[in-house]
């Protein structure tokens, strides 16, 4: 999400129409963690837009109202929370949150679902090449799966240079990693030193030193990644 927040921004925020975006990533404590950065529309009223990637929906209807509680409290800003499944498949749209008493509703809160096995991977191929690391979280039929990510990296080459492409290059080697068990086929030929330059990776490397894990860079790295999208987060 920091890494390329406008394209982000653009294909996954319900409510965006083409303002300007920023990055806002003040600090937010709660129980001694941090709020992920998060992407500032600038409207007349500014309102905030967040992501979270989750592997199952284990209570994320509470703790995105969480986010948006904490946030207008502390900052006077409404957001919106999009969350991106990454197993399970559905119809994207609005999900509510509602709190109880009793018999009573006394808060109804709604957030956005994407499921992204539910999404055409073809189509994603043609979408911006900072969107590519996604497709790769879509189901992919396993004799597709080769072909599907050289052609993601192909495509990255192509359409970027630089610290922009060392970056989706990064992103896109550790999504596949992830939802496939790290083929061989994966890492061949792969620098591994663009993990130690990646803005994500070291985010999550960053994430689990804090949280003590001694481990070498790459596993550590996958450790932090499986735990973030085990849904059993508290809010940051």
């Amino acid at each position: 999400m920091s890494s390329f927040p406008k394209e982000i921004t653009r294909e996954l925020c319900p409510n965006y129409d083409g303002e300007e975006v920023s990055l806002f990533s003040e600090s937010l404590s709660l129980n001694e963690r941090r709020m992920d950065s998060v992407v500032k529309l600038e409207k007349t009223k500014p309102e905030l837009f967040h992501v979270e990637f989750e592997k199952n929906q284990s209570d994320m209807s509470k703790r995105a109202f969480e986010y948006f509680a904490l946030t207008y409290i502390k900052f006077g800003i409404k957001s919106v929370t999009v969350i991106l499944f990454l197993e399970g498949e559905g119809e994207d749209g609005w999900k509510d949150y509602d709190l109880m008493s009793g018999d009573i509703t006394v808060i109804r809160y709604k957030y956005y679902a994407v499921y992204l096995s539910s999404h055409n991977y073809l189509e994603y191929i043609k979408k911006d090449v900072a969107l590519t690391p996604l497709l790769l979280f879509m189901n992919i039929p396993g004799e597709k799966r080769k072909e599907v990510f050289q052609n993601c990296i192909a495509n990255i080459n192509e359409k970027s240079t630089g610290a922009l492409r060392d970056e989706l290059t990064a992103m896109a080697t550790m999504a596949a990693t992830l939802k496939w068990d790290n083929p061989d086929w994966i890492n061949k030929g792969f620098d591994l030193s663009l993990l130690r330059r990646s803005k994500m990776i070291l985010e999550l490397e960053k994430e689990a030193e804090e949280k003590g894990m001694i481990k070498d860079a790459k596993e550590m790295v996958l450790e932090a990644i499986e735990e973030r999208f085990k849904g059993k987060r508290d809010v940051d």
